[in-house]
């Protein structure tokens, strides 16, 4: 199912944590507030539906192979990495923003040191990009934090480079509902 799931443009599968992400606009501003819009919601919803899931709860979505979890919003000054942390799940798949998912891949990258997280940011940041800039203002007391920032020049001109070419023309994910 992830297969044929991950074959959409509009979708980010990360093997390594199990979450995926959910393409919203190729333009951000550091103050834009990082949560799942409605278009996203419903945009996943639809395509899950098309592949057997039921919503069965208004953040779970389950099927024969597999479970789904959107996070919840616990707070409104949470930082979109601590509503992941905080999130309890057992085996299923969150559905993130394209910025939740980079920093749970930052985060883990740097607990445990695996180089597939690091692999997989720097794919997210091409396929769909993150808010570089407000993680640099949030993120300042997170251990990977140094990390990011040795590593922030590499993800921008990732994303630019992508921006420029293969996302020039994408329209962000409520003009295509």
């Amino acid at each position: 199912m992830f297969e044929k799931l991950i074959k959409d443009s509009n979708i980010f599968y990360s093997v390594s944590l199990n979450a995926i992400a959910i393409y919203d606009h190729k333009i951000y501003d550091r103050s834009d507030l990082d949560i799942l819009n409605g278009a996203q919601r419903s945009f996943i919803i639809n395509k899950l539906k098309s592949f057997g899931f039921k919503l069965v709860s208004g953040n779970r979505l389950e099927s024969v192979e597999a479970k789904m979890l959107f996070p919840k919003n616990a707070h409104i000054a949470s930082s979109p990495l601590d509503l992941i942390k905080y999130t309890k799940r057992k085996d299923e798949c969150l559905i993130l923003t394209p910025m939740q998912l980079f920093l749970y891949l930052l985060d883990e990258g740097y607990k445990n040191t695996n180089e597939n997280y690091i692999k997989e940011s720097m794919e997210l940041v091409q396929k769909m990009p993150v808010n570089l800039k407000k993680i640099k203002d949030i993120c300042q007391n997170e251990p990977f934090y140094v990390n990011f920032l040795k590593k922030y020049k590499i993800y921008d001109q990732l994303q630019v480079k992508a921006i420029e070419t293969n996302l020039k023309n994408k329209l962000h994910i409520g003009k295509m509902l």
